[in-house]
């Protein structure tokens, strides 16, 4: 039914869910920060170097490796965004795992393994969380919710650092929102002879992990690889065995195969909620007359005009944004030069200049800045909480009178149709169809279930799919990135003190010279500041929510212009036999499937 719907986007996913229930593998994914270890882990599953690793950051993009001992010879294989995929050969394979182009979606490679045990194995490597790339950042942020299993690499001498932290925060509000029990195992590399379970740092790491992850989980050491010949050094790469065996136990166990075939059978449910939606909007269309079909296309024109709304709305706050925040940052800056040249000029503090540089370094300067940034990310918080009331009070407006237009046309075919409109726009604020009942509905259906649920269930609801869509989740990505770039610039104008450090301390002018440069390194810094703020987070914040109202709108719109004029004007579509038999057979299999 699925495959004769004539719905592209519904085939396309009934595709991909129909080869992951009749092979369903578990994706296990490998997370943690640059440089960690990641890479070099997965090579030591094979005993030999499969993917690139250095001490810099070198993986670019989501790569797969899948254990498949039917095959002889390892295959390399590039999968672009245009769902194209492309056969390639392991020189172009390596350059674009730690280079992806613009067009790559993520690279797959099929190759062998000794053990017959790990055969069908699925692992995905990722980009380092703290790469220097923010591009990397993003790709793993939005792999995430795709994985299976999660394991977190942390280093034993690095340990449970703020990017780790940030990163375990994105994966707990993941499985938080998906309500679904995803295994993460804590994986500590590199470390030294004779630490165990029982050590002071391990124990340090796990409990920073739980905290952060809101429960507990696995941890696996793996030990420093020693070089023997340090003369001739080779590839040693680290079996990890324990870490191994704990994986394949895990993605073969009876509960995680309940899991999947749970998760299959939500999906599928999804797409037959839409699919039945569809075919019952089409039944209604093909019922209305001439003049109701009018009627319907100028409501809808009507509701698509709040697109233009909320973009006036979305203007007028970042244009405030604008003129408010460098006004905010040459304050706070302005008073952080005059207190740290006061705290310069206090010749009754310093025995030396190197004592003031140091106190400069590891207290003033930090702390104020980590305080102005925390200053920068509360107000636009507040400002997007009130932005997103707004596009709330508008977008709730149109849905009643959306919903308020049965008045007028009380036929209970139009009712039906404007139903299952409401429903579509719910469906849409929700996710695409994939995610729709992984998001604590609870496998039956939901805000999907049925024709008019979302009017039953008040239009606060629609309200509240709105808040969600434009508040917080906009911004807390984008607001990890802004902060961090702000201390990593933080962290240049310490270079410049340490290089200055030499001549101030030799002279007897220092504090006259150390103003100047504090000055001038605090203005500058601002400028880069105000730059970042008005070039990249706020066009990035103005960015995803013009996404955001497109994905709801646009479709809608092209609905209005071309399903309802190709239904008023096909004489074979109006007929549409046997439709709702098709229906009847769907609202069956859907009990079915909740059975």
């Amino acid at each position: 039914m699925i495959n004769t719907s004539g719905d592209n986007s519904i085939i396309a996913t009934h595709k991909l869910l129909h080869s992951r229930i009749a092979n369903p593998q578990s994706y296990s994914e490998i997370i943690g920060e640059t440089s960690s270890g990641k890479s070099t882990i997965i090579n030591g599953l094979f005993s030999k170097k499969i993917l690139p690793s250095s001490a810099k950051p070198t993986t670019g993009a989501v790569t797969q490796l899948i254990i498949d001992n039917r095959l002889i010879k390892q295959e390399f294989i590039a999968i672009n965004r245009d769902a194209s995929i492309e056969i390639i050969d392991e020189k172009v394979f390596n350059l674009l795992v730690e280079k992806p182009d613009k067009n790559l979606l993520r690279l797959k490679t099929i190759l062998p393994h000794p053990s017959q045990k790990y055969d069908g194995l699925n692992i995905f490597d990722t980009p380092g969380y703290n790469s220097l790339v923010t591009e990397h950042e993003e790709v793993l942020r939005n792999f995430i919710p795709e994985c299976d299993v999660i394991i977190h690499v942390v280093g034993y001498r690095v340990g449970f650092g703020e990017q780790d932290q940030l990163l375990l925060s994105t994966v707990y509000e993941h499985i938080k929102n998906l309500d679904l029990d995803i295994p993460v195992i804590l994986v500590v590399n590199r470390c030294p002879s004779g630490i165990n379970l029982s050590s002071k740092r391990i124990i340090e790491i796990h409990n920073h992990a739980k905290d952060t992850l809101h429960k507990d989980l696995d941890v696996i050491l793996v030990p420093s690889i020693i070089q023997e010949d340090l003369e001739n050094p080779i590839d040693v790469l680290p079996e990890a065995k324990e870490l191994w065996s704990s994986l394949f136990e895990i993605v073969n166990s009876n509960n995680r195969k309940e899991q999947l075939e749970e998760i299959g059978r939500a999906r599928l449910l999804s797409l037959l909620n839409e699919l039945s939606l569809n075919l019952e909007e089409k039944v209604a269309l093909s019922e209305l007359s001439k003049d109701d079909l009018e009627f319907l296309e100028s409501e809808i024109n009507e509701f698509i005009k709040t697109r233009e709304k909320l973009f006036l709305i979305l203007d007028k706050y970042t244009e405030r944004w604008k003129r408010t925040l460098p006004k905010l940052l040459e304050k706070r800056i302005s008073d952080l030069i005059l207190s740290t040249t006061e705290i310069i000029q206090n010749d009754n503090k310093w025995l030396d200049s190197n004592a003031c540089i140091s106190y400069l370094e590891t207290h003033q300067l930090p702390f104020n800045i980590r305080k102005i940034t925390k200053e920068v990310n509360d107000y636009f918080k507040i400002q997007l909480e009130e932005m997103n009331k707004e596009m709330e009070d508008i977008s709730n407006q149109a849905l009643i009178k959306l919903s308020e237009s049965i008045d007028y046309k009380p036929s209970k075919t139009y009712a039906e149709i404007i139903n299952v409109l409401v429903n579509k726009i719910g469906l849409r604020l929700l996710g695409d169809t994939s995610k729709v009942l992984l998001k604590g509905f609870g496998g039956i259906g939901g805000v999907a279930s049925g024709t008019g649920n979302l009017v039953k269930m008040g239009v606060s609801r629609f309200g509240k799919l709105f808040g969600k869509t434009f508040s917080r989740d906009v911004y807390n990505t984008i607001g990890r990135t802004f902060t961090k770039k702000m201390i990593a610039r933080l962290n240049i104008a310490f270079m410049v003190f340490l290089e200055m450090g030499g001549y101030v301390y030799e002279s007897k002018t220092w504090q006259k010279k150390l103003n100047k440069q504090i000055v001038t390194t605090l203005n500058e810094f601002k400028e880069e500041v105000t730059g970042e703020i008005t070039l990249n987070t706020i066009e990035n914040i103005k960015k995803s929510n013009i996404e955001t109202i497109n994905d709801v709108f646009l479709n809608l719109e092209m609905y209005a212009t071309n399903e309802i004029h190709n239904l008023e004007n096909n004489e074979e579509v109006k007929q549409l036999k046997g439709i709702e038999n098709k229906i009847i057979k769907i609202n069956k299999l859907k009990k079915e499937i909740v059975i």
